[in-house]
C-alpha cells in the first residue's frame, strides 16, 4: 500500500508536494486532496500514530498514494533550531519536528534555501515585537 521513495526525478519539480501528519489523514477531507497537490508524503512515525480500526481502514482508502520518507539530519536540526528560536521547542513532539524536517527537505529539493529563514523574522506592531 504504502511506497517507500527516496529520490525525486526531474520532473517531480513541477509538481506540488504535500506533508501530511497523522491528523491530515485522519481527519483530512480525502475528496480535496487532489486539489491540493499531485505527490502526497509522510513519515513512519506518522502511519505509527494511526491505530484504531477506523483510522486504519481511512488510511487503506486514501485517494492517493502516499510515499514515506526519513527526514534528513540536516533538517532536523534547522527546524530544531527554530522551534527553540521561537520557544515552540518544548510543545512539540519528536514526530512534530520530522513532519516539518520532512517538509523542509522537500523545500530545499525543490527551490534551494531562498524561502527559508534560519531564525524568525521580528515584527514590531504598536510598540510589541510579535
Amino acid at each position: 500500500h504504502h511506497t517507500i521513495h527516496h529520490r525525486m526525478s526531474a520532473s517531480d519539480s513541477n509538481m506540488h508536494h504535500v506533508v501530511l501528519d497523522s491528523g491530515g489523514i485522519i481527519k483530512g477531507q480525502t475528496q480535496t486532496y487532489h486539489k491540493l497537490g499531485a505527490k502526497f508524503w509522510t513519515i513512519t512515525e506518522v502511519l505509527a500514530e494511526i491505530r484504531d480500526m477506523k483510522a486504519r481502514e481511512r488510511l487503506d482508502l486514501l485517494p492517493v498514494d502516499l510515499e514515506i520518507r526519513t527526514p534528513s539530519e540536516k533538517a532536523m536540526h534547522a527546524v530544531s533550531s527554530f522551534a527553540r528560536q521561537t520557544g515552540d521547542f518544548a510543545a512539540l513532539s519528536l514526530v512534530d519536528l520530522k513532519v516539518m524536517a520532512l517538509s523542509y527537505d522537500l523545500e530545499v529539493q525543490m527551490n534551494g534555501q531562498t524561502f527559508l529563514r534560519e531564525s524568525p523574522k521580528v515584527s514590531v506592531v504598536k510598540g510589541h515585537v510579535v
